[in-house]
């Protein structure tokens, strides 16, 4: 029972593993935190005692298979932050729909395209995110206090990344208005004013009068069809904007520990695929003239497709910073509280 006695040496807990393979190491398998045996040339009664058997007989197999599941269990939670970003913009414009009266920015169909579709293909592909580098070079997980889902994922989900894409996507959806001369406070309780309706028969003619740059007021007055026209591109806006900042975001998810470039963007093909394919059903639904009735969207400006490099711009030297200093500080306050 020599074994035994080590294994109950007080001191701080720290996972400790027991390959045995006879019938007397049976207790030795179930006090080792980790009891090991061996599949093929162990006995019954050991494999019935240990917490994992080795099919092969081969130690090596143990750190292949920590390995496997340290993936595993980074892949989940990258597709879980990725996931949970765009509920924040996806629920802001009802918000403001709803408090302050301002044209619907995304029709129900569109949120059906972006949950069914559009996230479908970068989630998925997470599966297929190969190792970080550094891995293997991280210490246990303590499971009591780091799970899949904890604080700081959160506030990089909701917080960072959620928050920014929707002023990302209000910016973009403001930007359609002021190309067509309408002012923000033309559009602020426009519904309450019968403005911006889904019928083009129920919207009363909208004045809208700006100051131009030599001081002379300039007045545009707007049919209900114009309204409709305006209102749909104002949509697709916020629709394009939110499905091209989760394109970006879908490569800050990439890792949780390495730089985004040492770890290099492109070692999952799986990724540039389901981008593909979310830009290619934005593009439909967007530029075939035949689904504006049912979805809401309108080819919209030019202009409008630009808001997005926002995203990067701020998000990318954030990430890299939390992770740098996960990797070099990890007991620092940013790093505890803000590495997910």
């Amino acid at each position: 029972m020599h074994l035994l006695a080590n294994l109950t040496i007080p001191g701080p807990a720290r996972p400790c593993p027991a390959p045995r393979d006879g019938v007397n190491d049976a207790p030795a398998l179930k006090k080792a935190q980790i009891g090991i045996a061996m599949g093929l040339g162990g006995s019954d009664v050991a494999r019935e005692a240990a917490d994992i058997v080795l099919l092969d007989d081969d130690f090596s197999s143990v750190v292949v298979a920590i390995e496997e599941g340290r993936v595993i269990y980074d892949n989940l939670k990258k597709t879980i932050a990725y996931s949970l970003t765009h509920s924040i913009p996806e629920v802001f414009p009802i918000f403001l729909n709803l408090a302050f009266s301002f044209p619907l920015g995304l029709s129900g169909l569109l949120l059906l395209t972006i949950d069914l579709i559009t996230e479908q293909g970068p989630a998925i592909s997470m599966a297929y995110e190969p190792a970080e580098s550094n891995v293997m070079e991280r210490r246990p997980r303590n499971t009591a206090i780091e799970r899949l889902v904890d604080t700081p994922l959160l506030v990089y989900s909701y917080l960072m990344a959620g928050v920014s894409m929707s002023w990302i996507c209000l910016l973009s959806y403001f930007v359609v208005y002021s190309v067509h001369h309408v002012a923000i406070t033309d559009v602020l309780f426009a519904n309450d004013y019968d403005y911006f309706m889904a019928k083009a028969e129920h919207n009363a003619d909208l004045l809208s009068c700006r100051v131009r740059r030599n001081g002379e007021e300039e007045c545009i007055t707007y049919t209900g069809e114009q309204q409709l026209d305006i209102w749909f591109q104002s949509g697709a806006a916020w629709y394009l904007t939110l499905v091209l900042c989760q394109g970006w975001n879908i490569y800050l998810c990439k890792t949780r520990r390495a730089s985004l470039f040492t770890h290099g963007p492109f070692t999952n093909m799986v990724t540039t695929y389901g981008l593909l394919i979310s830009i290619a059903t934005v593009i439909i639904v967007i530029y075939v003239p035949v689904l504006d009735s049912y979805f809401m969207a309108r080819p919209t400006t030019v202009l409008a497709w630009l808001p997005q490099f926002i995203f990067p711009t701020i998000l990318l030297p954030y990430t890299e910073w939390v992770k740098y200093l996960a990797r070099s500080a990890p007991s620092c306050w940013v790093a505890r509280h803000l590495a997910w």
